[in-house]
């Protein structure tokens, strides 16, 4: 039988097919799921940790406003800068060893951050903080879906952006904890605590994950692919022997070979004529969206901050954060 014809018959890609009828999904995919998630978690947790920060930080250090501006847009900078990059690096390396290194670096610089003295390196580290959210916050949700059936696939990834609010709650939990108010407390303990979760993601890598079968296949590297679908298959007790056999890698060849070549429109495509109306859309959706929700990330707590104050500290400001978010 044909790659072909297998997928005439299944409605499948050869390698959705693999994964839907002879690996499945299960506790591989359970225990997977909640390290990958603890990446989103881990986000959510050090963006909005740093927001509540900001009037703590700017006490601290007698930032002005300009030195303010520039420590809450520096993390969204480095964020750019990881997202533009970690395509092109987990394409080359592959997913693990991406997430692996991206997560053990989001850990060692941010408990980094909470040693530093001076404000200027302050804003610098904080900077490549945000390049490896850049890097593990895209890589996620795409390692999620190469292990994933096509059957699950879309409820995988909206639990997976559940985890970005359990973030959010843990990063008021452990504000509660270190911080007096909104304005003053350890904000040097609550940034190592906001970086933990980064660091429950690269052991749980390490020890846990393997690289993606679908990532190995498409790089050609068939014999090792077959071996982690049969991993897999075997954590899930779909089967306590192999699955997959010459045929199967007969069709994984063909299947690598196809994609090996595929065709890349260049970038301007998304501005022909066919296109434009929807990357215009796209980026209006995303643009608001963004600009909306971050914009009251950062400013809520200036605002919940001072309302401490005008109340006589009657107001709990951190108790407002939470039911906002």
């Amino acid at each position: 039988m044909s790659s072909l014809t297998l997928e005439k018959k299944t409605s499948l890609p050869i390698f959705d097919n693999l994964l839907e009828s002879k690996v499945g999904f299960g506790r591989y995919q359970y225990i997977a799921y909640v390290i990958l998630g603890c990446v989103l978690l881990s986000d959510g947790a050090e963006i909005l940790s740093l927001s509540i920060l900001l009037k703590v930080i700017q006490k601290e250090f007698q930032l002005t406003e300009q030195q303010q501006s520039q420590l809450g847009s520096i993390l969204f900078v480095g964020i750019l800068v990881g997202s533009l990059l970690t395509g092109l690096v987990s394409d080359r390396i592959g997913r693990r060893k991406t997430l692996l290194y991206a997560s053990f670096a989001q850990f060692a610089v941010g408990v980094l951050s909470a040693s530093v003295n001076d404000v200027y390196l302050f804003i610098l580290i904080r900077g490549l903080f945000g390049a490896m959210i850049g890097f593990t916050m895209p890589l996620a949700p795409a390692f999620a879906t190469e292990i994933t059936p096509l059957e699950f696939r879309g409820k995988g990834i909206v639990l997976l952006n559940f985890f970005y609010t359990i973030g959010k709650l843990y990063a008021i939990l452990i504000a509660v904890f270190c911080l007096d108010d909104l304005t003053s407390g350890n904000w040097r303990a609550m940034l190592i605590l906001s970086s933990v979760p980064s660091l429950i993601v690269g052991l749980g890598t390490f020890f846990y994950l393997h690289e993606s079968p679908r990532f190995l296949v498409a790089v050609g590297e068939i014999d090792e692919g077959a071996r982690v679908l049969n991993y897999i298959s075997r954590k899930n007790r779909r089967s306590q022997h192999e699955i997959i056999f010459r045929e199967e890698k007969a069709y994984m060849i063909e299947w690598h070979r196809a994609f090996a070549k595929p065709y890349r429109a260049p970038i301007y495509q998304l501005f022909s004529k066919k296109y434009l109306r929807i990357t215009i859309l796209l980026w209006m959706i995303w643009f608001w969206s963004n600009f909306l929700y971050y914009g009251m990330v950062l400013i809520l707590p200036f605002i919940l901050s001072q309302l401490e104050i005008d109340s006589g500290g009657k107001s709990n400001g951190l108790l407002g954060l939470f039911y906002t978010i």
